[in-house]
């Protein structure tokens, strides 16, 4: 733990970590310089809480925001299955996700906030955001589900 002026600080999960590590590599070696890229933002896992098998947050990169989920153990990928949709029951209700990850990360499902990310002007907005829609998602009542 490290402490803040507003008390201890939990230090994410190695996984949580290793996610960011990953998404950070893929950010710098694939995606900086495509238009989509918004230098603005960079890499931040946010409002990671426990969740079932791991752990469910929101993943910001400078091309792309959205709900994770995260499991404790690294599954391995089944390349066939990436893309695929499924249904996660969320505080708010019925939510569908898609699967996702790589041989590094392993596998995850994940459910867009935005698919661009340009119309964001600092970190500090989009992390508004994220942790806007996270809340939602882990409300109960919320409409969030319907989207």
């Amino acid at each position: 733990m490290t402490a803040t002026p507003d008390g201890p600080q939990q230090l994410p999960h190695p996984r949580i970590a290793e996610l960011v590590a990953r998404f950070r590599e893929i950010g710098s070696t694939r995606v900086k310089g495509l238009p989509i890229y918004n230098p603005r933002i960079e890499v931040e896992a946010v409002g990671f809480q426990p969740f079932g098998e791991g752990w469910i947050g929101a993943l910001i990169t400078p091309w792309f925001m959205a709900t994770l989920i995260l499991l404790r153990d690294r599954r391995a990928v089944d390349e066939d299955k990436i893309g695929t949709k499924g249904r996660e029951m969320l505080p708010c209700g019925e939510c569908e996700f898609s699967r996702g990850g790589d041989h590094i990360v392993g596998a995850y499902k994940t459910r867009s906030i935005r698919s661009t990310m340009s119309e964001f002007a600092s970190q500090d907005t989009a992390r508004v955001e994220a942790l806007r829609v996270l809340s939602e998602l882990m409300s109960e009542g919320s409409p969030a589900s319907n989207k």
